[in-house]
Protein backbone atom coordinates (compact mmCIF):
# COMPACT_ATOMS: atom_id res chain seq x y z
CA UNK A 1 0.00 0.00 0.00
CA UNK A 2 2.71 2.51 0.91
CA UNK A 3 4.63 1.51 -2.20
CA UNK A 4 1.55 2.31 -4.31
CA UNK A 5 1.31 5.74 -2.73
CA UNK A 6 5.01 6.43 -3.24
CA UNK A 7 4.67 5.48 -6.92
CA UNK A 8 1.78 7.91 -7.27
CA UNK A 9 3.69 10.69 -5.52
CA UNK A 10 6.76 10.00 -7.65
CA UNK A 11 4.67 10.13 -10.82
CA UNK A 12 3.35 13.63 -10.12
CA UNK A 13 4.22 16.37 -12.54
CA UNK A 14 7.07 18.75 -11.77
CA UNK A 15 4.59 21.42 -10.83
CA UNK A 16 2.65 19.10 -8.50
CA UNK A 17 5.89 17.95 -6.84
CA UNK A 18 6.53 21.55 -5.82
CA UNK A 19 3.37 21.57 -3.72
CA UNK A 20 4.06 21.44 -0.01
CA UNK A 21 1.53 18.65 0.50
CA UNK A 22 3.31 16.36 -1.98
CA UNK A 23 6.65 17.05 -0.25
CA UNK A 24 5.18 16.23 3.16
CA UNK A 25 3.52 13.04 1.92
CA UNK A 26 6.71 11.98 0.18
CA UNK A 27 8.84 12.58 3.28
CA UNK A 28 6.43 10.82 5.62
CA UNK A 29 6.14 7.76 3.41
CA UNK A 30 9.91 7.44 3.06
CA UNK A 31 10.30 7.85 6.81
CA UNK A 32 7.71 5.14 7.35
CA UNK A 33 9.35 2.80 4.84
CA UNK A 34 12.75 3.32 6.43
CA UNK A 35 11.24 2.57 9.85
CA UNK A 36 9.75 -0.80 8.84
CA UNK A 37 13.01 -2.76 9.28
CA UNK A 38 13.40 -1.24 12.75
CA UNK A 39 9.87 -2.35 13.68
CA UNK A 40 10.72 -5.85 12.50
CA UNK A 41 13.88 -5.91 14.62
CA UNK A 42 12.07 -4.63 17.69
CA UNK A 43 9.46 -7.37 17.40
CA UNK A 44 11.94 -10.23 17.15
CA UNK A 45 11.96 -12.77 19.94
CA UNK A 46 15.71 -12.28 20.28
CA UNK A 47 15.09 -8.85 21.85
CA UNK A 48 15.84 -9.48 25.50
CA UNK A 49 15.20 -7.35 28.56
CA UNK A 50 18.84 -6.27 28.54
CA UNK A 51 18.44 -4.95 24.97
CA UNK A 52 15.39 -2.92 25.95
CA UNK A 53 17.25 -1.60 28.98
CA UNK A 54 20.19 -0.52 26.79
CA UNK A 55 17.78 1.15 24.40
CA UNK A 56 16.12 3.06 27.25
CA UNK A 57 19.55 4.26 28.38
CA UNK A 58 20.49 5.25 24.83
CA UNK A 59 17.34 7.33 24.27
CA UNK A 60 17.40 8.65 27.85
CA UNK A 61 13.72 7.99 28.33
CA UNK A 62 11.75 5.31 30.10
CA UNK A 63 9.08 3.44 28.15
CA UNK A 64 7.29 0.14 28.43
CA UNK A 65 7.71 -1.83 25.22
CA UNK A 66 4.83 -4.19 26.03
CA UNK A 67 2.25 -1.46 26.69
CA UNK A 68 -0.42 -0.31 24.27
CA UNK A 69 1.22 3.14 24.30
CA UNK A 70 4.35 1.74 22.68
CA UNK A 71 3.24 2.23 19.10
CA UNK A 72 4.54 3.72 15.88
CA UNK A 73 4.00 7.24 17.18
CA UNK A 74 6.11 6.43 20.24
CA UNK A 75 8.86 4.94 18.05
CA UNK A 76 8.92 8.25 16.14
CA UNK A 77 8.82 10.42 19.27
CA UNK A 78 11.73 8.46 20.79
CA UNK A 79 13.57 8.89 17.49
CA UNK A 80 14.53 5.21 17.61
CA UNK A 81 15.48 5.22 13.95
CA UNK A 82 18.55 7.30 14.75
CA UNK A 83 19.66 4.91 17.49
Amino acid sequence: MSNDIILKVDSLSKEEKKWKVSEVIHDRIYTFLSTLPLITYLREESMRDRHWKELRIEVKEDFEESSAEFNLEKVYSLNLLSH
